[in-house]
């Protein structure tokens, strides 16, 4: 009887044993299937929801329309009539519209047969104030650039900067930084407006540690360095060894352009940059910026915010070679 009772007590206790082991296989299994699809989220995550992005790559070579400078004076030998009027020319709009409409001064052809003389007198303005202007005209006139005075040196390793904000300049949320030394290209993204002090501390790491070099940037304001400095100080960071330029302002002094306005688009249009989104411009990029904020798992258009940003920096650089570095 004995025997019978130990035999059995023995069977339970292999059973239990066995069953034991049966729910730390299953519970085990479990765990792994739970960690394996935590491992596949992770992977699917194509954007980071928490943390800035950092995207780097190379430029390939962009390669331009050549436009030489010209002087004042050099007249192409057949020049066709323009009827063009006289708003295609950089500057006129608005209240200088009307007063060259009101001295008769209607069309581009108008224009430069006025003169320097005549261009000044309607402007109220001394010939020296009024020249440059008129080469504006001219240059629209004979489809031509030309030379208003020498164009500044400028380093042949400088970085190019570009900044996109959201439409009240509140938030930086992307930076596109190329170092032309080492032909890297660096793009810090805020996916989120709480990330803008990440990236903006990292821009200046980047920025720091090419300090010996000048930043270029295009905008005819200083926007770029204004909105950096001013996030640099409300950071707390240091910034006064670094040293920003914008070069819209000597480009726009120094040369005559055939073109209406000084943008980097159009400028870019005129040197033959082939823009990916060419009819975007900084406001609906602001507006994508807010949507992509908002749902990033949704979003689709992450792509065409990177595109802008890398276009601008991009453009920039090869203008700035082909009209200085040339």
């Amino acid at each position: 009887m004995k025997s019978k009772l130990k035999q059995s007590a023995v069977k339970k206790s292999k059973s239990k044993t066995a069953l034991k082991k049966e729910v730390k296989k299953s519970k085990s299994k479990t765990e792994i299937k739970k960690g394996a699809k935590k491992v596949q989220l992770k992977v699917k995550k194509t954007v980071p929801v928490e943390t800035p992005t950092i995207i780097k790559k190379t430029f390939d070579k962009v390669n331009l329309i050549s436009h030489p400078f010209t002087a004042p004076n050099d007249h192409p030998a057949k020049i066709k009539t323009s009827k063009l009027s006289v708003s295609e020319i950089n500057g006129i709009g608005g209240s200088t519209f009307s007063k060259f409409n009101t001295a008769g001064i209607k069309t581009v052809e108008d224009f430069v047969n006025a003169g320097v003389t005549g261009v000044s007198k309607t402007l109220g303005w001394t010939e020296k104030g009024g020249l440059p202007f008129y080469l504006r005209g001219l240059a629209v006139y004979h489809n031509r650039i030309i030379k208003i005075k020498e164009l500044k040196r400028i380093s042949s390793n400088p970085i190019y900067l570009d900044i996109e904000t959201d439409l009240f300049q509140r938030t930086v949320w992307m930076i596109g930084i190329y170092i032309s030394k080492t032909n890297e290209f660096i793009q810090l993204v805020a996916n989120k407006p709480n990330d803008e002090p990440k990236i903006i501390k990292q821009c200046l790491e980047i920025l720091s540690a090419h300090c010996n070099e000048p930043i270029i940037s295009y905008s005819g304001s200083r926007f770029d360095e204004r909105v950096l400095r001013k996030r640099f100080d409300e950071e707390r960071l240091n910034h006064s060894h670094l040293v920003f330029d914008d070069i819209l302002l000597d480009i726009k002094a120094s040369l005559a352009f055939p073109i209406k306005a000084y943008t980097l688009g159009d400028l870019g249009e005129f040197y033959g940059y082939n823009f990916k989104h060419p009819n975007m411009d900084g406001q609906q990029v602001a507006i994508l910026y807010s949507q992509y904020a908002s749902n990033l798992k949704k979003f689709n258009g992450y792509q065409k915010l990177c595109d802008y940003n890398e276009d601008d920096v991009k453009s920039m650089a090869s203008i700035v070679k082909q009209i200085y570095l040339n």
